[in-house]
C-alpha cells in the first residue's frame, strides 16, 4: 500500500513539474515574427552619394587694383549687364604705376595690331598685282610651264600669296595680344567692370572702403587679385558629389536624382549632367567626381553647401516585391522565409532587381504571401527581449514556439 501511495505522489509531481516548466517556458521564450506581404509595385534601384553645390552658376568679380572707392553704382541684389560699372576706386601710388605700365603695354599691343593690318593691306595688294601680271603676260601668252618668264611670275605670284597668308596669321597673334593687354589693363583699372550678366551678390564694397591687398587675396606672379562681389546668373545650380568605384559604372548622364539640402531641410530634383570618368584618389580610396543638375532654379542654394544625392539607376514597374531583409541564400541556394499556417518555412525563389530595401521575386512565392523579416524574442521572466534575423533559425517552427 506504501508503494502505491509513493508511486501516486512521484506520478503527481512529475505532472506538476512538467507543466511548471513547460508554463514556464512558454512565458519566458515567446517568438513573435515582423511580417510584410508581397505586393506588386515598382522596384527603384539607386545609388547614394555625398557633396556641396558648386558655383557653376556663379563668377567672382576681381580686381587688381588697390586704393580707396570712390563710386559705387550697384547695390547687392542689382542686375547687371556684362561689362556695366560696379565701382571706381582711387588708386594708391603702386595701382597708379601698375596701372599706367598695363596702359602703355594695351597702347603698344594696340599699335602692333594696327601696323600688322596695315602690312597685310599691303600683302594683299601685292599679291593680286602679281596674280594680275602672270594673268596678264605668261597666262594670255600661253606660255609653257619650263618657260623663264612663266616660271618667275608664278614664283612672284606664290610668293607674294604666302607673304599674305603670313600677314593674316601676325593679325591673328597681335589680336590675341590686344585681348590679353586689355584684360591686364581691366584688372588694374580704377573702375571695376561686371564680368557676366546677372545678380550681383556678397558685395563688400562701401564709399570710402579701402581695398587692400591684405584681405579676400590670392597672389598670381607679382600682381595680387581681390574678390570684391560675386555674380550669379539664372542658370540652374550644379551639385558635385562622389561616386565609389563600385557605383559610378551604374550610372549614366540623364539619370533622375534627387537631392537633399540639410542647411535648408529641403529636396529637390535633377540629373546627372556629366561624370568625371578619370576618377581621383586619396589615401588609396579611388571616387568619380558627377555632376547633378537641379530641374528648377533655386535661388536659396549657396556655394558649397553640403547635400547628399541619390541616383536612381533602374526603375521597373509591375514585379512582385518583398522586403530584402526576408532574402537569404546560404550555400548558393536563394529562399524567402514565409509564415504559412503559422508556421515558418523556407521557400526556394528565384531574385530578379535588388535595392537597399527591396527585391524583385520572380518565381518561388505569391501575390499576398506573408513573408517573415525579423523575429522578436521576450522574456517576460527577467522581462528581456531580443530581436534576431529570421535566418539563424533553422527549419520549420512554430508561431510563438508551440
Amino acid at each position: 500500500m506504501k508503494r502505491i501511495k509513493f508511486i501516486v505522489v512521484v506520478i503527481v509531481i512529475l505532472v506538476v513539474g512538467y507543466f511548471g516548466y513547460t508554463n514556464y517556458f512558454n512565458k519566458t521564450a515567446k517568438v513573435t515574427y515582423q511580417t510584410s506581404t508581397a505586393e506588386r509595385g515598382t522596384l527603384v534601384v539607386s545609388v547614394s552619394a555625398s557633396g556641396s553645390v558648386t558655383s557653376a552658376n556663379n563668377s567672382p568679380v576681381l580686381t587688381d587694383a588697390t586704393g580707396v572707392v570712390t563710386k559705387l553704382h550697384v547695390k547687392e541684389g542689382e542686375r547687371v549687364k556684362a561689362g556695366q560699372r560696379l565701382a571706381e576706386l582711387e588708386l594708391d601710388q603702386d595701382s597708379k604705376q601698375r596701372y599706367l605700365s598695363e596702359l602703355a603695354s594695351y597702347q603698344s599691343a594696340k599699335n602692333a595690331l594696327a601696323s600688322a593690318q596695315a602690312s597685310s593691306y599691303t600683302a594683299n595688294t601685292t599679291m593680286w598685282s602679281a596674280h594680275e601680271k602672270l594673268m596678264s603676260d605668261a597666262v594670255s601668252r600661253s606660255l609653257a610651264a619650263e618657260d623663264p618668264t612663266m616660271i618667275m611670275q608664278s614664283s612672284d605670284w606664290n610668293s607674294a600669296e604666302l607673304k599674305y597668308k603670313t600677314s593674316l596669321e601676325a593679325i591673328k597673334q597681335a589680336q590675341t595680344t590686344l585681348s590679353s593687354a586689355s584684360l591686364s589693363l581691366r584688372q588694374s583699372s580704377p573702375v571695376i567692370y561686371a564680368p557676366i550678366s546677372g545678380v550681383v551678390t556678397g558685395l563688400t564694397l562701401q564709399v570710402g572702403t579701402v581695398v587692400s591687398a591684405t584681405a579676400g587675396t590670392s597672389t598670381s606672379g607679382s600682381t595680387t587679385t581681390k574678390k570684391i562681389a560675386s555674380i550669379t546668373t539664372a542658370a540652374a545650380p550644379i551639385m558635385s558629389v562622389n561616386l565609389s568605384e563600385v557605383d559610378a559604372p551604374k550610372v549614366k548622364v540623364g539619370d533622375k536624382a534627387s537631392i537633399t539640402v540639410a542647411a535648408l531641410n529641403k529636396t529637390y530634383v535633377g540629373h546627372v549632367a556629366s561624370i568625371d570618368t578619370s576618377g581621383s584618389v586619396s589615401s588609396g580610396v579611388v571616387t568619380y567626381p558627377t555632376y547633378i543638375q537641379l530641374d528648377t532654379t533655386e535661388t536659396d542654394l549657396l556655394p558649397n553647401m553640403l547635400v547628399s544625392a541619390r541616383i536612381i539607376t533602374q526603375t521597373k514597374d509591375g514585379v512582385l516585391l518583398v522586403p530584402s531583409t526576408s532574402v537569404k541564400t546560404t550555400n548558393g541556394e536563394t529562399y524567402i522565409q514565409t509564415l504559412v499556417n503559422r508556421v515558418l518555412t523556407q521557400a526556394p525563389a528565384e531574385i530578379g532587381l535588388q535595392s537597399d530595401t527591396q527585391s524583385e521575386v520572380i518565381s518561388g512565392i505569391n501575390e499576398g504571401a506573408s513573408v517573415i523579416t525579423s523575429v522578436t524574442q521576450a522574456s517576460t521572466g527577467n522581462s528581456s527581449t531580443a530581436t534576431r534575423s529570421v535566418f539563424s533559425l533553422g527549419g520549420a517552427s512554430r508561431v510563438g514556439g508551440r
